[in-house]
């Protein structure tokens, strides 16, 4: 960036760790500086920054010091371990015109389609916004602000370099990424979704979005959009077993609307709320959910093996080795990896 006096329409800057002797000078003030002079008009710079292993102090310190310099931005959560922060100096406005654009753009390219699907599960470039863009302006502002401090990371004082590094063990996972979405507004989801044109066809988009804000604990905020959703997409299987999951008590009437939809995609979901309840330690409830998804998909080699780790968990030794044999009977890959089926099966 020092060495030309070009303008870019698009800087990005995916550096290392900050904690790496160096790196944290591409989170400065001056840099953040260098780089608004050499960005052409509605020009963007792209910067990840992981949030992994990193504190919520760091991470707000960095975003202080990138709002001293440029007056709009905005936070893409790439999954819960990397973000990028996009940055311009005019409004960051997603328009219609723009995403169509991008869409012919992904359609064009075999390559670019492939690798969406691949690691997104969709090449539909509105669900990706609707899915991705986390935090705006605000947003932004409530995480800068959050630690009450008024430091920036500048050359002459690169606090980030040394804080990281100290930090770097200190921290459990997922902390960070918790801090990010607590930041996030449903008011903001809804308008954004309105904004895309999102419809119907984007309901596992916004799941998308929920299942992220239940992980963060952001119930409340998941509740408003999961109701939204529901009205837009009665018959989502993502959202439907959302629903399954957020709520209390838990409606088998519902489970059974569910298992009854025709998608391919339910034993997944189904199977997905039965593992919610076994990370909650609630063997009865996932006992019964995976037994119901055992008798409509008897094929499915991991609602069985989910059902044998529940009746193990619940000390029914009989019932989770006939679950293990069918599992094994299933997919006999997965039996045999399995050290304890293995075990057993030498006695």
């Amino acid at each position: 960036v020092q060495g030309t006096d070009e303008r870019f329409d698009l800087i990005l800057s995916e550096p290392s760790n900050p904690w790496i002797a160096g790196v944290a000078n591409l989170f400065t003030r001056e840099f953040y500086e260098l780089a608004s002079r050499k960005l052409a008009p509605r020009g963007i710079l792209a910067q990840w920054v992981q949030s992994y292993a990193f504190a919520p102090s760091d991470y707000a310190l960095i975003v202080r010091t990138l709002e001293d310099v440029f007056p709009h931005q905005r936070l893409i959560r790439i999954s819960e371990s990397d973000t990028i922060l996009i940055a311009s100096n005019e409004p960051l406005e997603l328009d219609p015109a723009a995403l169509r654009t991008a869409q012919r753009l992904v359609e064009s390219s075999s390559i670019i389609k492939a690798d969406l699907e691949e690691f997104y599960r969709t090449s539909d470039v509105t669900a990706l916004f609707l899915s991705r863009f986390a935090l705006d302006e605000q947003g932004l502002r409530r995480v800068s602000a959050a630690d009450g401090s008024n430091e920036r990371n500048l050359d002459r004082d690169c606090r980030l370099e040394f804080r990281a590094a100290r930090n770097l063990y200190a921290l459990r996972d997922k902390t960070l990424d918790r801090f990010i979405l607590s930041a996030a507004r449903s008011e903001w989801f809804l308008e954004h979704y309105k904004q895309l044109g999102c419809d119907g066809r984007h309901a596992n988009a916004l799941h998308e979005v929920i299942e992220a804000l239940i992980g963060a604990g952001a119930e409340d905020k998941a509740a408003v959009l999961l109701d939204f959703g529901l009205h837009d997409s009665p018959d989502s299987p993502a959202l439907l077993a959302d629903q399954l999951t957020l709520r209390k008590p838990f409606d088998f009437a519902e489970l059974e609307r569910l298992l009854a939809l025709p998608d391919r995609s339910v034993v997944d979901h189904a199977n997905r709320i039965g593992l919610h309840f076994t990370a909650a330690r609630e063997f009865d409830t996932a006992v019964t959910i995976f037994v119901r998804l055992c008798e409509r998909f008897p094929k499915s080699a991991t609602a069985w093996t989910n059902l044998a780790a529940n009746y193990t968990a619940q000390g029914k030794r009989e019932q989770a080795e006939q679950a293990e044999r069918r599992a094994g009977e299933l997919d006999p890959a997965r039996y045999f990896d399995h050290p304890r089926l293995m075990q057993r099966q030498s006695r």
